[in-house]
């Protein structure tokens, strides 16, 4: 039968932004149109109708509004009973801004993780690593005839106790050394004084 209007002054554009920012968002826009496109606005001015149908218009949705801030994430839906729409417009960069904001932060604590994990994992190697060279070294010495050789690792874990195993096994491979020269320096000679 007709439509019941009801009319709320906001005052000026400046205060008018300001009120529409308090209940949706500082970077939001509200816009209001009719269903053919041809009249939009934001509450105060006549704003250029979205780059898209207003058929179209409904749900979320991402579209230009030509002569304001590029693509926009709106949320639109038409007024039940009358031939207007409404849409409430954000930037895309402003909605994208919190979820890139934390993947750099991710990025940062995730490069943090990995650099420390990469000097842990090298100290923690060196703690291997240069006993097992030591043991290695020690060995290679004892093949090639020095029997004193000694690891001397003092160290409460197990390449500690190999340490110590190694070192009593090369004491007793010199006193073994020694007494096989010993035996065959009194072999000798007796061989010597039988000739």
């Amino acid at each position: 039968a007709g439509y019941l209007i009801q009319w709320r002054r906001l005052g000026t554009a400046t205060m008018a932004m300001e009120q529409t920012g308090r209940i949706i968002g500082s970077e939001a826009e509200l816009y209001f149109g009719n269903a053919d496109g041809s009249l939009w606005t934001n509450l105060t001015s006549v704003a250029p109708a979205p780059s898209i149908e207003a058929s179209k218009l409904g749900g979320i949705l991402t579209f230009t509004r030509p002569g304001t801030r590029g693509v926009v994430l709106a949320a639109a839906a038409s007024i039940p009973g009358t031939p207007w729409l409404f849409t409430i417009e954000f930037p895309t960069r402003a909605v994208l801004a919190p979820a890139d904001a934390f993947l750099r932060k991710m990025a940062g604590i995730a490069l943090l993780c990995v650099t420390l994990g990469l000097v842990a994992a090298w100290l923690l190697s060196r703690q291997i690593v240069l006993p097992l060279r030591r043991l290695t070294d020690a060995s290679d010495a004892i093949a090639a005839g020095d029997a004193s050789r000694r690891v001397q690792l003092t160290r409460a874990d197990e390449l500690g106790r190999l340490g110590e195993s190694f070192d009593v096994m090369a004491g007793q491979v010199q006193e073994s050394r020694i007494r096989l020269d010993e035996k065959v320096a009194a072999r000798t000679k007796e061989l010597n004084q039988t000739l």
